[in-house]
């Protein structure tokens, strides 16, 4: 029975395998869809430009505070003032301060860059399994799918030559065997390209079951 089938899926199979693996999404169009929409790189990338823009803050001076205060020379009269005095305040930080506060500001926003990388190359090796597992698994099921129309067709054949008593009942029982063997497998495979799929979605910030 493996060897009848083994001749029939050579005529029959190398076209499917191409069909049913095809996927509509290159890797590469997928790989760009994580970088630009993945909420987990995106918030890492917002937290690293942050951090890049608290640099030039710590190298700068602080804002100057400007205070206005009104008096009265007279507590009689309490709704008005003699006097408004303003002020402004500049506090003048030391050159070697700030240079200090600016390498350590620095040092932060590498390491959160750094930070964006990693999480940015992990996502992307997720986004890479993904594909490959979605496309290992519904090439497979092209396969089996296949492999389960030419058993279909072996068993009609099987019972045909039965009812004139010319087939052999342990080969009617080995094809129904194969044939219950490939419908579990195909929806074990069907359940691993169904998950593929969520992940591959997810990491593009769209629903699972798109």
């Amino acid at each position: 029975m493996r060897r009848l089938l083994a001749v029939l899926l050579t005529f029959t199979g190398g076209g499917m395998f191409s069909a049913a693996g095809a996927e509509p999404l290159t890797l590469a169009q997928i790989q760009a869809d994580v970088r630009a929409r993945n909420p987990q790189l995106r918030s890492a990338a917002a937290l690293a430009a942050a951090d890049r823009e608290r640099i030039h803050q710590a190298g700068s001076r602080e804002d100057a505070v400007a205070g206005l205060e009104f008096m009265r020379d007279s507590s009689r009269r309490l709704n008005t003032y003699d006097t408004a005095e303003l002020s402004v305040r500049q506090k003048l930080t030391l050159t070697g301060n700030r240079d200090a506060r600016r390498a350590v500001a620095t040092a932060e926003a590498d390491v959160t860059s750094a930070g964006v990388h990693s999480r940015e190359f992990a996502l992307l090796n997720d986004a890479r399994d993904a594909y490959f597992q979605l496309w290992s698994a519904r090439t497979q099921l092209g396969l089996i799918r296949e492999s389960d129309r030419l058993l279909g067709l072996t068993l009609d054949l099987i019972r045909s030559r039965a009812a004139t008593g010319q087939a052999d009942a342990n080969a009617l029982l080995a094809a129904g065997t194969e044939r219950t063997r490939l419908h579990e497998r195909q929806l074990a495979l069907e359940r691993e390209a169904s998950d593929a799929a969520a992940k591959r979605n997810t990491l593009r910030d769209l629903p699972a079951q798109q």
